[in-house]
């Protein structure tokens, strides 16, 4: 019969290694995860060697999101920064990395998403009319027109 325990084991990690992989990680690692879609590690990898960098280490977490860690500070800014990004239509929700990330509860609060407008009459095809009806929807990002 096995015992049921009573509290949760915990560890300390004092190796300096350890507190240096930690400030790697603060300093240029982004939490993602695409709306919607689960892309296979295959077609990941390329997208993020074709929009980003082929210098960094790509960890898949459950949920469907993975971590991507940047070899230069300039690298990861740009990830972070330039955005938004898409593969297809499905928009990337992205995030620096914290330490207490848990894919299981977390909530994406903000995620690019791309909208169609079929039927939409020609006399409304004007940036000002896709900026109000983004905006209205949440906040307008740029238009493909």
């Amino acid at each position: 019969m096995v015992e049921k325990i009573e509290e949760v084991p915990s560890i300390e990690i004092t190796h300096e290694g350890f507190a240096n992989q930690l400030q790697k990680f603060v300093e240029r690692t982004i939490i993602c995860r695409f709306n919607g879609l689960w892309p296979c590690s295959q077609d990941l990898y390329a997208w993020i060697h074709a929009n980003w960098t082929h210098h960094c280490k790509i960890s898949f977490y459950s949920k469907g999101y993975f971590i991507v860690l940047f070899d230069e500070n300039k690298k990861y800014e740009k990830a972070l920064k330039e955005g938004p990004w898409f593969m297809g239509t499905a928009g990337l929700f992205l995030t620096p990395w914290f330490p207490d990330f848990d894919p299981v509860t977390a909530v994406i609060t903000r995620t690019p998403v791309w909208i169609r407008l079929p039927n939409l009459l020609a006399h409304l095809w004007h940036v000002v009319v896709y900026k109000a009806i983004g905006n209205t929807l949440g906040s307008f990002i740029m238009g493909d027109y």
